[in-house]
């Protein structure tokens, strides 16, 4: 007689390797800027490596890498806990499904005997998470991507020059995961010692050519340049209200015409004023240096009546300055406008890229149009979420030529803040005729924390991949110059508010071209090749487990009918 079998018991899961976990989100929160000490940049490869042994390991890989990329963006975004604890969480929390999205695309291609497939497959996954991370609609985040770590090692970055941010990512990522297959290799022999030394040495052959053939080369002969000072007044929009928060509005106003005059208008004069010799061609003020807004007429054309004589300047300077563009249908974009030695309007450029949760709600433009003015209406009243919208793209302002150019007049881009961290606006404003970039920027709600070198990271890299000069203003943060080589010009210290004077940034900015290089036209196509495929892939395993969940289910269904006697359940 037979006995009837013991029942099986179901092996249990194995638990996620914490401590490599930990490791590995350490040393790349140590890596990303601002990197914990100089050097520390180069964590960013064993990092990876970390982040590519757990992803093709048997211990949970998803989970590993989800937690993995949960502790890295919360910890390099920790500066964010000062303007939102729930925004804070909410950025870890979703950062993590991308990384774990780079584990489930690297799985489709892994073969424990394969060397060079599981490495391509890493290197597009990473790329293309940062790619998603970044242009992700309503919640955009590109800060702490792993080439961001070597922005003060310009000599490095031919990548970015060549391909973008993009490829810089993919060959990081590739190096990282072929030194792990011959480690394998010489370990366990699996994947064969001559494959993993061929993926290797494919890998880096390749990123020595991107690295050193195409590495920015510093300017030869000095040509053109634009003599520009850019104010940091050195205060924190809120805590300069903060006595007069509950206070009438006219003393509201009041203490705004106090710190333009103090923090603003006198350091201008003082460089710029009309006793003065040698003034610079363009003065910067920060985002948000003014309470006041670009208005439109009835027949459309827009005024700015606000700071006309407010000061007294040299003839040819300008003055580019932080303020927003009123709608007529309702809310406001965040502009930067160019007024003349008078305060006169001449032009301005709006702000396309909007800070989730702090300028917008994010995904509310998906829901009906009267509901989604509903909930912006709450948002601006009970939670101090302004109503602000994404602008347009303008063609280039202009500046009269200095010093020794022969031009009737150059161009320039005005980009605000978040601007700066998308490589499509700052490409579309130097294929459009930019020759310069200035960028204004409201840091001080960070304190001081990460997002500032963040923030500067990604503006050297930008430069490089356009060859073009940027120009920052912040109003407190690391007002800078960079060239087009990605080399740092000038520098303030850091020095967050509240500072006792404004501080002033003076440079001869060298002029770009005003065109966009061959190579940096194909960066998008390559950011688009990435995300595209990791789309694809994440698509194809959705259907797959998704036919998977109804055959467990039919098959479910058609147990329990041969169990309860019904004769559609078979014999």
């Amino acid at each position: 007689m037979n006995r009837p079998a013991a029942p099986v018991e179901p092996r249990p899961r194995p638990s996620a390797p914490w401590p490599w976990i930990l490791l590995g989100g350490l040393i790349m929160t140590a890596a990303t800027p601002p990197s914990w000490w100089p050097g520390a940049e180069l964590l960013m490869l064993p990092g990876l490596a970390i982040w590519f042994a757990l992803v093709t390991a048997e211990r949970r890989p998803v989970l590993a890498s989800y937690w993995l990329g949960a502790l890295h963006v919360a910890a390099f975004s920790w500066s964010l806990r000062h303007v939102t604890w729930f925004g804070w969480i909410a950025v870890g929390a979703l950062g993590g499904c991308y990384y774990a999205a780079v584990a489930l695309a690297t799985r489709t291609a892994f073969r424990p005997d394969r060397a060079h497939r599981p490495v391509a497959a890493f290197a597009l996954a990473v790329a293309g998470c940062c790619v998603l991370r970044a242009e992700m609609p309503g919640i955009g985040y590109p800060h702490g991507q792993p080439i961001h770590a070597f922005w003060a090692w310009p000599q490095w970055l031919g990548a970015v020059r060549l391909g973008g941010e993009v490829l810089g990512n993919a060959l990081l990522a590739a190096l990282a995961a072929a030194s792990v297959q011959l480690v394998r290799a010489w370990r366990l022999a699996v994947p064969t010692l001559p494959r993993a030394r061929a993926t290797f040495a494919s890998v880096a052959v390749v990123g020595a050519v991107a690295t050193f053939m195409f590495a920015p080369s510093p300017r030869g002969e000095r040509g053109a340049t634009v003599a520009i000072a850019a104010i940091e007044p050195g205060y924190h929009s809120l805590d300069a209200f903060a006595d007069v928060e509950n206070a009438s509005r006219a003393a509201y106003q009041r203490r705004w015409l106090e710190l333009c005059r103090t923090r603003l208008v006198a350091p201008t004069e003082a460089v710029a004023g009309r006793g003065v010799a040698s003034p610079p061609a363009l003065v910067l003020w920060p985002e948000s240096s003014v309470p006041w807004s670009v208005r439109r007429s009835v027949d459309g054309e827009p005024s700015f009546e606000a700071m006309r004589g407010a000061f007294a300047l040299q003839p040819s300077v300008r003055v580019l300055l932080g303020a927003a563009i009123e709608h007529r249908e309702g809310g406001f974009t965040p502009a930067a406008v160019l007024v003349d030695a008078d305060g006169r309007y001449l032009g301005h450029h709006e702000k396309q890229r909007l800070v989730p949760g702090g300028e917008s709600l994010p995904l509310v433009d998906w829901l009906p149009a009267g509901l989604a003015a509903a909930v912006r209406d709450f948002a601006a009243t009970n939670v101090g979420i302004p109503d602000a919208r994404p602008g347009r793209a303008l063609p280039p302002l202009r500046l009269e030529p200095t010093n020794g150019s022969r031009e009737p007049g150059f161009g320039f881009a005005g980009l605000i803040c978040y601007d700066n961290a998308f490589p499509e606006v700052v490409a579309d404003a130097v294929g459009a005729g930019a020759q310069f970039l200035a960028v204004l920027s409201n840091e001080a709600w960070y304190r001081g924390g990460a997002e500032r070198e963040q923030l500067v990271a990604i503006t050297v890299l930008l430069a490089i991949a356009t060859e073009t000069p940027i120009v920052r203003c912040t109003s407190d943060g690391l007002s800078m110059a960079v060239d087009g080589d990605g080399s740092v010009l000038a520098t303030l210290a850091p020095a967050p508010a509240p500072q006792p004077a404004a501080r002033v940034l003076r440079v001869d900015l060298p002029l770009g071209t005003g065109r966009l290089s061959p190579m940096a036209w194909s960066h998008r196509w390559l950011s688009l090749l990435a995300a595209v495929w990791l789309a694809i892939v994440l698509a194809h395993l959705a259907l797959m487990w998704g036919k998977v969940l109804r055959s467990r289910r039919f098959l479910s269904a058609a147990v329990g009918a041969r169990g309860s006697g019904d004769p559609r359940g078979g014999s």
